[in-house]
């Protein structure tokens, strides 16, 4: 019958960890690396991982496919007026895409020609645009100079299903070239839209416009904040880029898989040995945190105090922290520091150490001899010992900052 009682991480390279030494210990004390089990935990996976993509504000708030959202964007790039400095840069990158779609477009009897249309400031947009038989237009681009309006119907996942022909009668009734178009990451079916031989129609995919904005010409002139918010949209919205996502993707996945065929049969092993490991972490915590607690209280010297497990957590789950738990305890000089039971990834030590820092507002500003230091215990003495040890490091943080910066007032 063996148990398993230890998680130690190997380096591998200066910059990253691998598991390689999984201790079991049997019956008779001998201590064996697991890795002869589990072989698939000396296999190298640093470089299996996905490529960390830019901080991206659309998928960020958490509005990525959100079409009302890509419509205000939109609106804002293709009005020739707003403050990115582009001019009719974006609108004219949208005339000469549906320019380039009018041989397959429905309705029209003459070719379009965009140049008739290009480089005016005239433009004026109009987002929810009404019309007078309470229909809704996403977005309506009109210039009374040129007499002329771009009904942009923004479908990011949704079917097309709009009444095209109200809003191209709706628009032709005051200008006199009229564009119904549905704009999309991926081209839709024209037997969608109605058809009308006063208007021209057409399907045009964003990166076709994406394509007609001379990035060069904007990086010089542009604003810079809404140029960045132009490389997010692009990012977040372009078809071709979700390839090329989906691309790299299926790479990391095709060598996390090739790295575990054959042994991946010993996964559920391992993780029943790590849930047995955390059993064994979260039972002493909790017996360590109420004995640790109830001294500091005892004495006078606890301000709070708070428990948390790493594999709880995403951050502990996406650094490894799998297999340790953090007892927290602010002082009454506002210092704070924590036990942590278990393995830090790339640590020497497994069982106990200490962080100590000035303030709960900041915990990573760590007292450089209190910077996840071995606590002097180890896992096989008794309780009191471990309180001991650490109860004793707390008074001694208060002796060395009777009065602590990171001090709560009120």
């Amino acid at each position: 019958m063996s148990e398993v009682v230890d998680v130690r991480v190997r380096p591998q390279r200066a910059d990253t960890y691998a598991v390689s030494t999984l201790v079991v210990v049997s019956a008779d004390g001998v201590r064996d690396p697991l890795s002869a089990s589990f072989p698939f935990l000396s296999a190298e996976y640093a470089s299996i991982r996905a490529p960390r993509r830019p901080v991206n504000v659309f998928r960020l708030s958490g509005f990525p496919r959100w079409e009302t959202v890509s419509s205000r964007v939109l609106g804002y790039f293709l009005d020739p007026r707003e403050r990115h400095r582009l001019g009719s840069m974006c609108v004219d990158a949208l005339l000469r895409a549906i320019e380039a779609q009018h041989a397959s477009c429905l309705g029209g009897d003459e070719p379009l020609d965009a140049s008739t249309l290009l480089g005016s400031t005239g433009w004026t947009v109009d987002l929810e645009a009404g019309t007078a038989d309470g229909k809704r237009i996403d977005i309506l681009l009109t210039n009374d100079e040129l007499s002329a309006a771009i009904i942009v119907e923004n479908k990011l996942d949704a079917d097309v299903y709009n009444p095209f022909a109200s809003y191209a009668r709706y628009a032709m009734s005051s200008y006199r070239t009229v564009l119904s178009i549905v704009l999309a990451p991926t081209h839709r079916s024209l037997a969608a839209l109605d058809r009308g031989s006063e208007w021209v129609s057409a399907t045009i995919v964003y990166d076709d416009v994406f394509d007609r904005i001379d990035r060069f010409v904007a990086a010089e002139r542009g604003d810079e904040r809404s140029l960045d918010l132009l490389e997010q949209f692009i990012e977040n919205t372009s078809e071709r880029a979700q390839r090329v996502d989906a691309n790299t993707e299926a790479e990391t996945l095709e060598a996390f898989w090739s790295a575990t065929v054959g042994p991946d049969k010993h996964f559920g092993e391992f993780f029943e040995a790590l849930v047995r490991v955390n059993g064994i972490l979260s039972a002493r915590a909790q017996t360590l945190f109420t004995l640790i607690r109830d001294v500091l209280q005892e004495r006078g010297i606890l301000a709070d105090s708070w428990h948390v497990s790493g594999r709880d957590r995403s951050w502990g789950r996406a650094d490894g922290r799998v297999a340790i738990v953090y007892l927290g305890f602010e002082l009454t000089n506002g210092d704070c520091s924590e036990l942590m039971i278990g393995q830090y990834p790339g640590r020497s030590w497994s069982g106990f150490a200490i962080k100590a820092y000035p303030s709960r507002r900041d915990p990573h500003a760590m007292y450089g001899a209190y910077n996840h230091e071995p606590l002097a215990a180890s896992w096989r003495d008794p309780d009191a010992d471990v309180v001991g040890a650490f109860v004793a490091i707390c008074e001694r943080l208060l002796a060395e900052r009777p009065s602590s910066p990171g001090r709560l007032i009120g």
